[in-house]
């Protein structure tokens, strides 16, 4: 008689692209959470250095470790590759140059299992320069203390889910949820994980969030990735209008947060990139047309004349300056509703985010 299959707890897919500095700390993480049964799918999307050797070498040694290649295709078809193959009750997602916390998975499927959640969102620390420390960003400070460990679901909490960070690899995810909504990464060249967790923000029933940290992210990686979105700045637009068409068909109560949300992030990845581009006056131009082509019903005109990039807009589409914007109590209480008291205490006393060293 054949043995019956033992089923796999956590599926944990990682898109590997040139990352052999750090592609064994990254899978050693993994591997050393034995409290779950575990397999790790590495989809190695066309790397030129060693990475595809590590990782041959893992699926060697390791029976979780299965190894999938692809010509370079990015992040997200890696991750949509190693989703159809995926066999677990719930997935996770890792970047090869990140690491998981130890313990993290196992805590967290016991917390999705208890609460037969669809998806979890859990907190996660930076490293950089050898330091590792924590933001209210990471933290998920959007969500208080009531309102985490509770299961919660968008229609209930829009304006401030809608501030959870937007990364795959801080969260757990059950396969038949997103098997049944067909929810998949988007294949462009950046931007490719945003539209997802909107997908599962939009579709989940039972979403939590939980304030602890569950990974680390490699801030040295920072400068390529900036560079990059300055140079494929296409693909943020593109991911604007994948996600409006995703929200269509919601009520306005909903939709309208969503591409407000959308906007107000599009605007200031602009205003954060356009200093380090190469053609600045060209990618003034991609975001004049694109604005000039907006439907401003999407966010609505009242939203427009006081969101936090009204200057750009009103300049680039209409080449005027903005009307005045509400006073800055009335964009204090705004911004408490959308992130929450901490957040704006911060902004008020120091105008950026605190970071607590671990």
């Amino acid at each position: 008689m054949k043995e019956k299959e033992i089923p796999v707890q956590v599926s944990v897919i990682i898109p590997v692209y040139n990352a052999e500095s750090h592609l064994a700390a990254c899978l050693d993480s993994l591997l050393a959470q034995n409290e779950l049964r575990l397999e790790v799918i590495c989809v190695d999307d066309g790397s030129t250095d060693g990475s595809l050797q590590i990782l041959r070498d893992y699926e060697a040694g390791d029976a979780r470790v299965a190894v999938l290649t692809q010509k370079n295709a990015f992040a997200g078809t890696a991750r949509n590759r190693g989703l159809e193959m995926a066999r677990g009750e719930y997935v996770a997602f890792l970047d090869a140059d990140d690491q998981s916390l130890p313990g993290a998975l196992a805590r967290m499927y016991h917390r999705a299992e208890a609460n037969r959640l669809d998806v979890l969102k859990a907190g996660f620390c930076y490293v950089e320069g050898g330091e590792t420390y924590a933001t209210l960003y990471s933290t998920l400070s959007c969500i208080n203390r009531f309102q985490a460990g509770r299961v919660l679901r968008f229609n209930g909490l829009p304006r401030r889910l809608l501030q959870v960070p937007d990364v795959p690899w801080n969260g757990l995810y059950r396969r038949a949820f997103l098997e049944r909504h067909r929810i998949r990464f988007n294949g462009l060249r950046c931007v490719n994980d945003h539209s997802f967790w909107i997908d599962c923000l939009i579709h989940a029933d039972r979403l939590m969030i939980d304030h602890t940290p569950v990974a680390v992210y490699r801030v040295e990686q920072g400068d390529s990735l900036v560079g990059g979105k300055a140079a494929h700045f296409s693909c943020q637009l593109e991911s604007y209008r994948i996600v409006r068409e995703m929200v269509q068909s919601l009520p306005d109560a909903l939709r309208l947060p969503v591409m407000r949300s959308e906007l107000n992030g599009l605007l200031g990845w602009y205003e954060r990139l356009r200093p380090q581009s190469l053609q600045p006056e060209a990618l003034d131009g991609q975001v004049t047309e694109f604005l000039r082509q907006l439907d401003e019903n999407d966010v609505g005109t009242a939203f427009l004349r006081s969101f936090p990039y009204s200057s750009i807009y009103y300049g680039l589409r209409y080449g005027r300056l903005a009307p005045k914007r509400p006073s800055p109590l009335a964009r204090a209480v705004e911004c408490w509703r959308d992130h929450g008291w901490r957040y704006t205490w911060e902004k008020l006393c120091s105008k950026g985010e605190r970071k607590w060293v671990r």
